[in-house]
């Protein structure tokens, strides 16, 4: 799922007030625990931080059998 930075930031506001449920747009999610939260906040913060790097240049190697 593709998440943005304010859905993040709706966790981690939920998260600070102590709220177990968080509403974003037209939905609504209800984490059973804190720990559920915590690990949700992780994984969005790092799949957006991956989605940030810029994606490396491919390298290609030549090869050849004729010597040359």
């Amino acid at each position: 799922m593709a998440w943005t930075e304010a859905q993040l930031n709706a966790l981690k506001d939920a998260y600070a007030r102590g709220e177990r449920s968080v509403t974003f747009g037209d939905r609504t999610t209800t984490y059973r625990s804190e720990s559920e939260m915590r690990e949700q906040i992780a994984t969005i913060s790092a799949e957006l931080a991956r989605a940030a790097q810029p994606a490396r240049p491919r390298q290609y190697a030549g090869y050849s059998t004729k010597g040359l």
